[in-house]
């Protein structure tokens, strides 16, 4: 009989709660120099890609995960069918700059109406969370969390987000950003709003259907809501340099920056 008395697997199902306690405690212990990391780094802000229309939901209950939703029966638009680590159980954010190549996708090519909430990095040291510093839903990074699960929890694992100081030098990283554009933070708790600081929403014609069946309860379009949150449209110019292939440079970079095994070797 398998012993499931020590956690070994960040990608065993079911999820053991073993798993989450060591989780918890990791992250727990390392606060002070998780704050410290963030300041040192000038990290500001996480980021949540979603469908426009799921806003009104979000800010109203949180970011919550989708097994959740569907427990209280609240309804959403699912703009990301990959079979990402967990996806069903957490919530995943970005840090410092949103998943460049995700959003490009689904904007331009898949044609979702996107919004970005921006949070506040305080939540880092509210809601325990692990780090993956790459797609998650690739293989390589299952098996390798399978081998070295330690690596991928609480200041190890916000670190290696960082990892490989000659592509950063290389490809000219902000000192505050992730070195691969689709490296995840992945939370265990439900986020709330409170977190929430301003929004970013792709163009849209006002008059559109999706615009029109959201309408002005959106809490950051009323003036007396208590949601009163900044937000902008996002320019064209801006969303197609999320393009990998907007220049030969950005297509090289995002190349680079595509997260390898040897990057635990290189620091």
């Amino acid at each position: 009989m398998a012993d499931f008395s020590v956690p070994n697997s960040l990608t065993e199902e079911p999820f053991w709660p073993e798993m989450s306690k060591r989780i918890r405690f990791s992250w727990r212990n390392d606060l002070e120099s998780i704050k410290k990391f963030c300041k040192e780094r000038e990290i500001r802000w996480l980021y949540h890609f979603t469908a426009a229309t799921n806003l009104k939901s979000i800010f109203h209950h949180g970011i919550m995960s989708r097994n959740l939703l569907a427990e209280n029966e609240i309804t959403y638009h699912r703009i990301d069918g990959s079979k990402k680590l967990y996806f069903e159980h957490f919530n995943y954010l970005s840090i410092s700059s949103p998943n460049t190549k995700m959003l490009y996708r689904k904007f331009a090519i898949e044609k979702v109406w996107v919004a970005l909430v921006v949070l506040d990095i305080k939540l880092l040291w509210k809601l325990p969370f692990f780090s993956i510093p790459m797609n998650s839903a690739k293989r390589q990074m299952r098996e390798l969390i399978n081998q070295e699960y330690e690596r991928f929890l609480g200041m190890n694992g916000l670190r290696s987000l960082f990892a490989n100081s000659a592509i950063r030098y290389k490809c000219k990283v902000p000192k505050s950003e992730p070195t691969d554009v689709q490296s995840e933070l992945i939370f265990l708790d439900t986020i709330p709003s409170s977190f929430f600081r301003h929004t970013l929403l792709t163009p849209v014609e006002k008059t559109s259907k999706d615009f029109l069946s959201v309408g002005n309860n959106f809490g950051f379009f009323e003036s007396g809501s208590r949601f009163k949150y900044e937000w902008k449209w996002l320019a064209w110019d801006e969303i197609k340099t999320w393009d990998p292939k907007f220049s030969s440079t950005a297509q090289e970079n995002y190349n680079l920056r595509n997260w390898n095994e040897d990057w635990l070797k290189n620091g």
